[in-house]
């Protein structure tokens, strides 16, 4: 297995605004949750169908479930755990980091609550017995986790990972509550007693720094609905508020050393269809995240990385059964990926990627968020996925390694799941023979019945530099070069296309034509629709993989990333690999001219 975004070996640092790897380079937490020990069985993670870490089925399900992750572009997986199962968990637990080692995987484990309720707790704190609660967790359990057993479980799960830089962080407490929200208790930063989340932080965090050196220490801003932010303005922080971290951060002390870089920030941002936030998109989204914690980036005081975040995106789940509601979450998404792909700085917002974690792993048909797979070896949710791959790979340029079970079937639906989120107020929407405003990111272009597209100011079938194009097209011609770092294109309904890759990721949908790609620096991602008559590939110095549909076999032929330097034949004066196929052929696809490749070059996957 290959995977082009993974994240070098050991342990990660606070540097500024982002995080670095041991070699001091920036690399992002692109993150999936995946359902851990925090509910009432007890020791199961969600989708195995064994409660025994040493019975090998289970490793071996482990180990499909994380390849998925891993070939679907993440980096890292956020597991939760609970103080009531974490005995009867840690084993297993312990079998997914040993399979995530293998892969290449970071592991961030999650402490969601105390009593195996699986959801937040209500009662807004880390703990639900003794001190400053009122006995319960708020969710109509009695407690039995006092602050000092929390404090010794999140030692123990520390301990027990010791020099393991596959854990690579530890999130300390799940979304602690102030005020609203169904809140029976509430925190406070830095004001003293039980119940001060700033000092929990500080005695929790250097224990578990003390335990286990080098690994990250997250801590989450309290969901504040009071309507008053921690450093007293005006203001929800409904995903988080860390406004007060400028004055007042969270301190690591070692051995009486401060440990000044180890801290990694966390908030979480959904849209009102999850959590009932008020304000989910446009200029106020982005001025509340500014407000709450996108400062930190932005002024570069702190890393900050969204612990959860998503959505079902395809009007399924509960959350976006209704056309508004799906025209909410739309909206949230054509906000928050540019915000979090750095691209607001304008507006107050980071100039640096932020990395996120998608909730989550999983089928969970009609739930809130659905899952973003359907099953543990299924195909991931295309509405979904069709966001996710644009904040994928901002630590190389390359969003995931494709394969059958995963990716492919994500690419057909991908220009109209996503183009629909144009409600935000700054996302033009050009018309055919207009430009969209250089800098506005991301643009989404119509093109009419006929002739060719301009984009970003340049004349038409030139280039198109950052952020992300989405263009729905008639029957007409396109002909465009990808730049930048973050690009995707996703194509539908063409009579022909002229496409060139470029540094960033493109998944392309032709359905028509002769059509002829290259794939540039990164990865090219192409679907054949039943009109499509013939493809010519040039794949450069990037990954090249085709899917064609229209023989009803679904087959796929993929030039692994692994093999790039094999690329380097010239037979076609483009540089790369030249390949092409007709779909209408009926042995299927053909692949001609790579007589120059040794077959031990091409990996040939067939659906079954």
């Amino acid at each position: 297995m290959t995977t082009t975004n993974l994240l070098s070996a050991g342990y990660l640092s606070a540097s500024g605004s982002q995080l670095v790897d041991a070699n001091g380079n920036p690399v992002t937490l692109d993150t999936i949750a995946w359902y851990g020990t925090e509910g009432p069985s007890g020791s199961t993670l969600v989708d195995l169908s064994s409660l025994n870490p040493n019975d090998p089925a289970t490793a071996a399900e482990i180990k499909t479930y994380l390849t998925n992750i891993a070939q679907e572009g993440f980096n890292t997986v956020r597991i939760p755990w609970s103080d009531v199962n974490l005995g009867a968990a840690l084993p297993l637990l312990q079998g997914v980091v040993a399979q995530a080692a293998q892969l290449g995987l970071k592991i961030i484990f999650d402490h969601h609550d105390n009593d195996g309720h699986s959801g937040q707790q209500a009662n807004g704190l880390w703990y639900d017995a003794g001190g400053g609660s009122d006995g319960t967790d708020g969710n109509g359990d009695t407690g039995t986790i006092t602050a000092a057993q929390f404090q010794a479980d999140s030692v123990t799960l520390a301990r027990a990972f010791a020099g393991n830089s596959t854990v690579v962080g530890f999130d300390l407490d799940n979304e602690p509550l102030i005020g609203g929200n169904g809140a029976t208790q509430t925190v406070n930063w830095g004001g003293g007693g039980p119940n001060d989340l700033l000092a929990m932080y500080n005695t929790v965090g250097s224990a578990v720094e003390a335990a286990d050196p080098g690994a990250l220490v997250i801590a989450e801003g309290p969901q504040n609905w009071s309507g008053t932010l921690l450093n007293g303005q005006s203001g929800l922080a409904t995903g988080g508020d860390l406004s007060a971290v400028a004055t007042n951060p969270v301190t690591l002390t070692v051995n009486g050393q401060t440990v000044a870089n180890k801290v990694l920030y966390s908030a979480h941002e959904y849209p009102s269809t999850i959590g009932g936030e008020p304000t989910d998109s446009g200029a106020s989204y982005i001025a509340q995240m500014n407000a709450a914690w996108g400062y930190l980036e932005a002024n570069n005081i702190a890393p900050v990385w969204i612990g959860e975040m998503g959505a079902s995106l395809d009007g399924n789940g509960s959350d976006s059964a209704t056309a508004a509601a799906l025209a909410d979450e739309q909206a949230w998404a054509a906000t928050i990926v540019p915000y979090l792909n750095g691209q607001d700085a304008a507006a107050g917002g980071p100039s640096v990627a932020t990395g996120f974690d998608w909730w989550s792993s999983g089928d969970f048909p009609g739930g809130a968020p659905e899952g973003y797979n359907s099953g543990p070896n299924g195909t991931v949710n295309a509405s979904q996925a069709a966001v996710v791959n644009q904040l994928l790979g901002s630590n190389n340029n390359a969003a995931a390694y494709a394969d059958t079970a995963t990716t492919a079937p994500a690419a057909t639906p991908a220009a109209a799941a996503t183009p629909a989120a144009s409600p935000a107020a700054s996302t033009p929407t050009p018309t055919l023979g207009s430009t969209a405003p250089s800098g506005v990111q991301p643009a989404i272009a119509v093109m009419g019945s006929g002739g060719t597209m301009s984009v970003d100011g340049t004349a038409p079938g030139t280039s198109y530099a950052d952020g992300n194009l989405f263009l729905l097209t008639a029957p007409g011609v396109v002909s465009a070069t990808l730049g930048g770092t973050y690009s995707m294109i996703a194509f539908a309904g063409m009579s022909a296309i002229t496409l060139t890759g470029g540094r960033a990721d493109a998944t392309v949908t032709a359905d028509g034509g002769t059509n002829t790609f290259t794939a540039g620096q990164a990865q090219l991602e192409v679907t054949g629709g039943a009109g499509a008559d013939a493809y010519i590939y040039h794949a450069g110095d990037g990954i090249l993989t085709i899917h064609d549909f229209a023989t009803g076999k679904g087959d796929t032929l993929t030039i692994d990333p692994s093999l790039r330097g094999a690329m380097t034949e010239s037979a076609d004066s483009q540089g790369g690999t030249f390949l092409s196929f007709r779909g209408s052929s009926t042995s299927g696809i053909d692949i001609t001219n790579v007589s120059y490749l040794p077959t031990s070059d091409i990996t040939w996957k067939q659906a079954s």
